[in-house]
């Protein structure tokens, strides 16, 4: 699983990665949550320990205005997420309107099938 924050959406995706954590399945996940610099990334410390302690999990930051950041980590949330994606890999976005209208049709001009696109309209009720 890919899973894209930007923004409030990393709530929702803190769910999914809970979800897999209480019934693992062998399945790998890779959450990259955007933000403007490392400062304004929420719950770090959260994530941190999560990742430490659970091998198939893997948080990337990506920071669109970090100075400091290494090279990986700099620009957007879609952006730095493509750079971990596999094929037939099932993506899950969530953040702000304009994020989510842009992502998919990124996503789709780059091959990735509808069915394997699941922005946050879809997946919280």
């Amino acid at each position: 699983m890919l899973l894209v924050a930007g923004g409030t959406g990393l709530a929702p995706l803190r769910v999914l990665v809970d979800q897999v954590a209480a019934a693992p399945d062998g399945r790998r996940v890779t959450l990259v949550v955007g933000a403007r610099t490392f400062t304004d990334l929420y719950d770090s410390i959260t994530f941190d320990k999560l990742q430490r302690a659970h091998g198939w999990l893997t948080v990337v930051p990506a920071l669109s205005d970090g100075p400091c950041a290494e090279p990986a980590e700099q620009g957007d949330a879609l952006t730095i997420a493509l750079d971990h994606h596999h094929p037939g890999q099932e993506v899950y976005l969530c953040g702000p309107p304009a994020m989510l209208a842009s992502a998919r049709s990124r996503l789709l001009a780059l091959d990735i099938p509808a069915a394997h696109i699941h922005s946050s309209e879809s997946f919280i009720r």
